[in-house]
């Protein structure tokens, strides 16, 4: 049984409690109908219609919950609805889950007493999880320096356009037209410096202890 239906078959063994002698049936197919009242004098009927069933949040009060609102159409009709309705109203005033309200007259059908009960309906929803963590998260920190330097080739000249990055982290970057550049990179005083120029790469050792670093492709 859905939590919906189970809240709908709870307001109408509330209902049969308060309306003491009083039938009560559930408008639903396929739901389960409460004992009807014994056999005697004419007594009222009493006729429970689920109208809405919508949406009020999600909550974590006891685990990952989805609260809905169910509101239910009650009416009674027959001899002596007028105090049998009464009565119900009254009960469900006693317990805090219900919370009576009036009924559109067009949901109402003619000759019937009618009045609207709203419950709220909480249903449990799986909680989604990632996978257990076996070991402590561990971060490896290092110090990097923006290092400021120009590429030269063995006659002292500027190598423009030359594609520069160091060898331990960081992002290539690009010289200018005078060959100068700026690159992150590690704290070191010597370091490994990636230099391609004109689809031809090699690996330089740059001092970066001065600056500008002077990087040489000869």
């Amino acid at each position: 049984m859905s939590a919906a239906q189970a809240a709908l078959v709870g307001l109408a063994a509330a209902l049969a409690t308060a309306a003491e002698t009083a039938a009560v049936s559930l408008d639903v197919e396929g739901a389960p109908q409460p004992t009807p009242a014994p056999d005697g004098a004419p007594t009222p009927a009493i006729r429970l219609r689920p109208v809405s069933l919508t949406r009020l949040g999600r909550s974590t009060r006891d685990g990952a919950l989805l609260d809905l609102e169910l509101l239910t159409l009650v009416t009674v009709a027959g001899a002596g609805g007028l105090e049998a309705a009464e009565r119900l109203i009254v009960g469900l005033e006693r317990d805090s889950r219900y919370a009576v309200e009036p009924a559109p007259r067009e949901d109402a059908p003619p000759g019937t007493l009618a009045f609207g009960v709203r419950v709220r309906v909480p249903v449990r929803i799986p909680e989604v999880s990632g996978p257990p963590v076996l070991e402590p998260l561990r971060l490896d920190l290092r110090t990097a320096r923006l290092l400021e330097g120009v590429v030269r080739d063995a006659q002292g000249r500027p190598v423009p356009d030359a594609v520069v990055r160091a060898v331990v982290g960081g992002r290539p970057v690009v010289a200018d037209a005078e060959g100068r550049f700026r690159l992150l990179a590690g704290d070191e005083d010597v370091t490994g410096v990636d230099v391609e120029v004109r689809g031809e790469t090699r690996t330089v050792q740059a001092t970066t202890s001065t600056a500008p670093v002077v990087i040489r492709w000869e």
